[in-house]
């Protein structure tokens, strides 16, 4: 399976994936696309990967300023992307939202690592830590432990099926208002949860054990999952 990562920091996600490649051969990784220079290119081409960028505010700059900018961006990634074979793209602390121009041409093949616990609901039913502040908020709001989750990807922030859930980190500073806290607790739980979490989706993805039925459900090796896909415990 070729798998393609989409990054816009320092690219652990792929490292991880790299590191895991080295000891199967189910999936191999055949590009890094990045929205900004960053530390993603450099780990990917010291890696020998492939590297493609195409800076947002670059292209922002040289839009017409008309409506429908975030789709004429995913048109131009896509028109780089369809030279190459690709099975499944990994957002990989990719910080932009796609729109149906790249969901529909790769339906039901894109994933996303998010560092939370996607289960967990508010009063209004809904997903309770979505967005870029996921492990802020949850801490915040007195979560003693975290984990990591990937799921698909929709046009929902952070509202698709959840595949495989990580295993939860405990939140062991003092303080949880204290910000390098909170910021060493997301470094390990990177380390711990997405990492993990990760590798095991694009492993069982490679050798066709996770599916979708007709209504999105998700199952594994032919088990209806719940709502936290495949539970990793550490």
């Amino acid at each position: 399976m070729r798998v393609f990562v989409f990054a816009s920091g320092g690219g652990t996600n792929l490292l991880a994936l790299l590191q895991a490649r080295k000891h199967q051969d189910s999936f191999e990784i055949a590009g890094l696309f990045t929205d900004r220079c960053c530390v993603a290119q450099e780990r990917a081409e010291a890696e020998g990967v492939l590297s493609l960028c195409l800076p947002f505010s670059d292209f922002k700059e040289g839009y017409n300023k008309g409506p429908g900018l975030r789709q004429a961006y995913d048109q131009a990634i896509l028109g780089l992307l369809q030279t190459f074979d690709i099975d499944l793209i990994v957002l990989a602390g990719y910080m932009r939202m796609l729109t149906p121009v790249l969901l529909e041409a790769y339906p039901n093949r894109i994933i996303n690592v998010h560092p939370a616990d996607l289960s967990l609901l508010n009063d209004q039913g809904q997903r309770r830590y979505v967005g870029a502040h996921a492990v802020r908020d949850a801490l915040l709001q007195g979560e003693t432990a975290t984990r990591s989750c990937v799921i698909l990807v929709n046009e929902e922030m952070d509202g698709g099926q959840v595949l495989v859930s990580g295993p939860w980190v405990p939140f062991t500073g003092v303080a949880i208002n204290d910000a390098n806290a909170i910021v060493l607790h997301q470094e390990k739980q990177k380390e711990q949860s997405d990492w993990p979490a990760l590798v095991e989706a694009v492993e069982r993805i490679a050798e066709g054990r996770l599916s979708l039925d007709a209504f999105g459900r998700v199952y594994c090796d032919g088990a209806l999952l719940g709502p936290n896909g495949v539970e990793i415990a550490r």
